[in-house]
């Protein structure tokens, strides 16, 4: 099932630290400096049919039997590695009640790299064949950043809880039958290697978190609040992926001289006093430059490179309202990359809605606001609806020369209900005061609302 993590390749370019770079990461992080990177001391990986093997970390709660740990995959952003977690796992080892996986997308870490156009579909059938080999048959998602577009691609191709319900309604009252149709994952990839449909138990998805989420790019205004050199690098994805190849293999050199250093003129752009103020944690700081000097040790600016120009060049090629899968999102209002109106589009799409004002969910809660306006299917969602009503639906305006006002008020009262049921669905929480690393901050409403996903059926 699982093997250890071989050698680094040879042509694995590992640290070069300058004396300066040296002294830097020992005075401000001695562990780090203490370490031989790339890692090949933890994680394992699983190897798939195809044969390319995905690398992987656990945390799991020893204090809690094995049958009631609640299954969890972590999809890090970048830099991000195995070894990326959050600070308060750093400290105990482990989320209470959790078994949590912290999966390496290909390319990255320990994990091999994809085949040519690999697509955010196919990543999400590996996802499937890598829960079974796991044994994870029920799980939640967590996505963070440059991890959201995964997360979103499993949370849009990897059927929820949701179908379980929608089978029982259509008449499948078999438990057995029920549980299938409610994890069934079909993924059809022409040409994929590892495509076909694999034996095993049915992988269900409880629920999925996007924390600093990237937006697709056709997003509407998604410039609005972006840094100038985000704003450039959305440019140059499109249009001179070249250069972007160029800066990121810059970077990369920059880091395995002066780690530090470079790690700090990298999270320049997040220019947002929030931002400014976490990046300033020593423990915020360590967990980006831990997976850093694992990824570029290993020489991984192509992975890195794809990455970018996957989720900002292209059309993910993803049905967005396709998703019956809870979500939940997280932005910051001082986020100077993964802007909010990248957010409230995404929540529209994932509601179901395409036209309108993408709003945020009204009433967040305890230290969230509302995003945008309207309270968050995005002001043309309904009339969307409306043009979709059944023929029977339809029949009474057609008699007599218009719909009676009392039957013209059901349907909008269903429109509103559907509406209603999208929004609980895919819950968009703005925070005005926190910036990109608020993944760092509401860490703990993310697990309660995991947890809550993982305990209700």
């Amino acid at each position: 099932m699982w093997q250890k993590p071989s050698a680094p390749p040879k042509q694995c370019p590992g640290l070069q630290l300058t004396t300066r770079g040296r002294k830097e990461l020992q005075d401000a992080y001695p562990r780090l400096e203490s370490l031989s990177f790339p890692r090949n001391d933890c994680g394992k990986t699983v190897e798939l049919a195809c044969g390319r093997r995905l690398g992987y970390c656990e945390h799991v709660d020893p204090n809690t039997p094995t049958a009631q740990l609640r299954n969890v995959v972590l999809l890090p952003g970048v830099p991000g590695s195995r070894l990326f977690t959050h600070p308060s796992i750093t400290a105990t080892g482990f989320v209470p009640g959790w078994r949590l996986v912290v999966l390496e997308r290909p390319g990255l870490g320990l994990s091999d790299a994809p085949p040519e156009g690999y697509t955010y579909t196919q990543f999400a059938a590996d996802f499937r064949e890598f829960c079974q080999l796991m044994g994870l048959r029920r799980v939640a998602v967590i996505g963070f950043s440059a991890g959201t577009p995964f997360a979103t691609a499993i949370a849009c191709t990897c059927r929820s809880d949701a179908a379980g319900s929608a089978a029982a309604a259509g008449g499948v009252t078999d438990p057995a039958a029920a549980t299938l149709a409610a994890g069934a994952v079909e993924v059809q990839v022409a040409g994929s290697a590892g495509a076909e449909e694999e034996a095993g138990p049915p992988v269900v998805v409880a629920g999925v978190a996007l924390v600093s989420a990237i937006g697709p790019p056709d997003t509407p205004n998604k410039r609005q609040g972006m840094a100038m050199l985000f704003q450039f690098a959305y440019w140059a994805c499109a249009y001179a992926p070249w250069l972007v190849g160029f800066i990121v293999r810059s970077e990369a050199a920059a880091l395995r001289r002066r780690p530090v250093h470079a790690m700090r003129e990298a999270f320049k752009p997040y220019s947002g006093a929030a931002d400014v103020a976490a990046l300033k944690r020593p423990e915020v700081e360590a967990a980006f430059l831990e997976s850093g000097l694992e990824l570029y040790s290993r020489g991984q600016e192509a992975a890195v490179l794809r990455e970018n120009l996957q989720f900002a060049a292209a059309p993910w090629g993803l049905d967005l309202g396709a998703c019956s899968t809870r979500v939940a999102i997280w932005q910051g209002g001082q986020d100077r990359g993964c802007t909010v109106p990248m957010a409230q589009h995404l929540a529209q799409q994932l509601r179901g809605s395409s036209g309108g004002g993408a709003g945020g969910r009204a009433g967040g809660g305890e230290g969230e606001a509302g995003a945008g306006g309207g309270g968050g299917g995005g002001g043309g969602g309904g009339g969307g609806e409306a043009g979709s009503a059944s023929p029977a639906a339809a029949a009474p305006a057609m008699q007599g020369g218009g719909a009676k006002p009392e039957e013209q008020q059901g349907r909008e009262g269903q429109e509103g209900k559907k509406e209603g049921q999208a929004e609980e669905r895919v819950q968009l929480h703005v925070l005005p005061d926190q910036g990109h690393m608020l993944y760092f901050d509401v860490w703990g409403q993310v697990v309660a609302w995991v947890d809550e996903c993982l305990a209700s059926r």
